[in-house]
């Protein structure tokens, strides 16, 4: 065969020598492969996982054509919020050469299931959640609604509730102090004439709860004395909608009660409106809980719903050693509580062979400070876990 010798210089500086008639030598790069990564981050506002972009997340000098760029892990979930997660990038060039680096990604947001929503109002309206503090915080600007109370302006963090259950939170600072009402909803939909159960406070000596039992009707609101009770908690049970308040998590009294025909799946959450109109006003809660019951039968099309979610209360949250767990959804049942650290290591475990209280205490006193994760398994149900913030 006869042997001809050619040097052909290709895309970005790559020479290929060829020694002999459809024999190709390996492809020899006039600089070599070399990649730095750069950190990022992500925010969660109802995904349930993000897909990362790996070309965003890396700065390529040298090398040949590239062929490939991946990142790994690929995607985020939203149980990483409030972690920093090293992900590594591997760049892959025409000639198969490697080189890899790590991306430091900050994830931030709302925890799974959570989403901010905006009803009626202007856009510069906030939800924030602290992962270290489990602080929520929303900030609410001109949203503000009046007689004949028919259309809603309100900010609010919001999940869904299929079927029976419950939202808890307590309401822990307002600025300016009395400058709006914030507090939890149940809402049939995020419009703003939605059918609604809203019981709020303005951390004075005044509660306001609202009912509208037919879309865009007059919702009707009614203020109360708050009683220095600044832990507000609505409980649906079929269309009977209940409000509750507490002066510390535990003894609860009943401040309204309606029933409201609403769909299987609603929204529920937490909410903030002005006072005034233009007004502005960040509002932070404390110990927010959720339950859900078995959903309404034959209704629901959510395949976690239709498994039947189940969760549970923790408070105080931080706590400084005595940690009460609200074990509503397990009366009459088995149960093991585990404590485990971030790390995954189980710390401590309680087994109870029927819940007979509600309320069960775990005391965490002998454990450092930080953030751990305290889950609670029964048989036939699905396992579910809060975070818990050790504080002292």
């Amino acid at each position: 065969a006869q042997t001809i010798i050619a040097s052909v210089l290709g895309a970005n500086g790559c020479r290929s020598n060829s020694t002999q008639v459809g024999v190709t030598a390996p492809i020899v790069c006039s600089q070599p492969l070399s990649v730095t990564c750069v950190n990022s981050s992500v925010y969660f506002d109802g995904q349930q996982s993000i897909t990362l972009t790996p070309a965003a997340l890396v700065q390529i000098v040298g090398g040949c054509q590239i062929q490939g760029i991946t990142a790994n892990p690929a995607t985020i979930a939203c149980t990483q919020v409030g972690q920093t997660v090293p992900v590594t990038i591997t760049v892959t060039d025409l000639g198969g050469i490697t080189s890899t680096c790590t991306s430091y990604i900050t994830v931030n947001g709302l925890p799974c299931n959570w989403q901010s929503a905006n009803v009626n109002c202007d856009e510069d309206n906030s939800v924030a959640f602290n992962v270290a503090t489990s602080q929520w915080t929303i900030t609410s600007t001109d949203c503000y609604y009046a007689s004949p109370f028919t259309t809603d302006e309100l900010v609010y963090a919001r999940r869904q509730l299929c079927g029976n259950g419950s939202i808890t939170a307590l309401v822990t600072g307002m600025n300016p102090l009395a400058g709006g009402w914030a507090g939890v909803v149940m809402r049939e939909t995020s419009d703003a004439g939605a059918k609604k159960a809203q019981l709020m406070t303005n951390l004075s000596s005044v509660h306001r709860r609202e009912f509208r039992t037919a879309t865009n009707a007059a919702a009707q609101p009614q203020q109360f004395a708050s009683n220095g009770r600044y832990w507000l908690r609505i409980v649906r049970t079929g269309n009977q909608f209940t409000m509750y308040t507490s002066a510390n998590g535990i003894a609860w009294f009943v401040v309204g009660s309606q029933n409201i025909v609403m769909s299987s799946c609603i929204q529920v959450g937490l909410v903030a409106t002005n006072q005034i109109a233009n007004g502005t006003m960040t509002a932070t809660f404390l110990n927010v809980g959720f339950t859900q019951d078995n959903p309404l039968s034959g209704q629901v099309t959510d395949v976690q719903a239709a498994l039947g979610q189940v969760e549970f209360d923790v408070f105080p949250n931080p706590t400084s050693g005595e940690l009460n767990l609200d074990l509503t959804q397990y009366a009459g049942k088995p149960v093991r509580i585990e404590l485990f650290s971030l790390e995954g290591k189980l710390m401590k475990f309680v087994e109870i062979d029927e819940v007979q209280t509600i309320m069960e205490q775990l005391d965490l006193s002998s454990f450092q400070r930080g953030m751990y994760l305290v889950r609670v398994k029964s048989e036939g149900l699905p396992d579910a876990t809060r975070r818990v913030v050790l504080s002292r």
